[in-house]
């Protein structure tokens, strides 16, 4: 009797010590656990899945569909609304209590509608990077913050768009599209911007989808806002063939054309090959929504944009 409590003590034990220790990972180990993720071609025949191959890919089609029309008809109608009412974006104006608080204002009024919405974009990637680094929250970044097509979670493909591990990560896409939202201001008023950034991303992160779940690599996850950056750079150079990029370390400009054609090819070139350090396919996909958007884009969206407000005002006559 003594030896067999002795044993259910021993268990218990081992079982609370066990519970503990996944509780108290470090940020180190997260990341070491994502390396081995991403870079390990799963091998899980389907009958361990909870959804079927077409089941996951359709179910990420019809989410990507969705929630691109979503994004698509409150810009419209957020667009309407601040030409109707004659105002432009404002996050606030405080009162000015020292001459460093009034340059900092005077900064932020001077600069387009489209660079303060990739600010804020710049300040929830960076929220989510942080969230990373606390422990009670690894379950919740680990569920929804990693793009893995054999969990069935639609809202993994935003979200993993705002998330980052490592800090040059985050430091590249961010300033990437900081230092672009220049020439998009020129492009798209600053509600299509989000709704084209946002859907984007999540098209990217269906490509990424997709392609893993045809190579049987459901379980592999990914995540960053990579694909979302080369949109808005496919985009920018499509629209502005000739202008120049500096890229890190090459010490001199490229002009956007040619930087765009390299950067296709080496991700296309990467993917065949069946590398796995980056996220090719969402390279890939972002590179592909950019060429679909500079192609067809201004007619759909003319066209989706005159149906909506119709349907807008009379929704708002009625309630009137």
């Amino acid at each position: 009797m003594n030896l067999g409590r002795s044993l259910i003590r021993t268990v218990l034990n081992s079982k609370l010590v066990h519970k503990l220790d996944g509780h108290a990972t470090t940020l180190k180990t997260c990341e070491k656990n994502y390396q081995k993720f991403f870079n390990t071609r799963s091998t899980i025949s389907n009958n361990t899945l909870k959804y079927s191959n077409n089941s996951l890919i359709v179910k990420s089609a019809i989410y990507t569909i969705a929630f691109t029309g979503a994004c698509y008809s409150v810009a419209v109608i957020a667009n309407y609304e601040r030409i109707r009412m004659k105002k432009s974006i404002s996050f606030g104006d405080y009162p000015k209590f020292s001459e460093l608080r009034r340059k900092i204002n005077n900064y932020w009024n001077n600069l387009s509608d489209v660079k303060k919405a990739a600010a804020v974009i710049v300040f929830v990637n960076s929220l989510v990077f942080f969230a990373w680094r606390i422990p009670s929250l690894q379950n919740t970044m680990h569920k929804y913050f990693l793009l893995s097509p054999a969990s069935g979670i639609n809202s993994q493909l935003i979200f993993s768009t705002f998330s980052h591990l490592q800090l040059f990560h985050i430091l590249f896409n961010m300033v990437a599209l900081y230092s672009m939202s220049d020439l998009i201001s020129k492009i798209l008023p600053v509600e299509q911007f989000v709704a084209y950034y946002l859907s984007s991303g999540v098209f990217a992160s269906f490509m990424s989808s997709f392609f893993k779940v045809i190579r049987s690599n459901h379980h592999s996850k990914s995540l960053g806002a990579s694909g979302a950056i080369v949109s808005c750079f496919a985009l920018s150079s499509l629209v502005f063939p000739h202008s120049k990029f500096y890229v890190f370390p090459i010490p001199f400009e490229i002009e956007a054309q040619t930087l765009f054609k390299l950067l296709v090819s080496f991700d296309l070139l990467f993917l065949i090959m069946g590398s796995r350090k980056m996220d090719h396919a969402a390279h890939l996909g972002g590179a592909l929504y950019g060429w679909l958007f500079f192609t067809f884009g201004p007619n759909l969206v003319n066209n989706f944009q005159t149906y909506i407000i119709k349907k807008w005002k009379n929704l708002r006559s009625t309630k009137n």
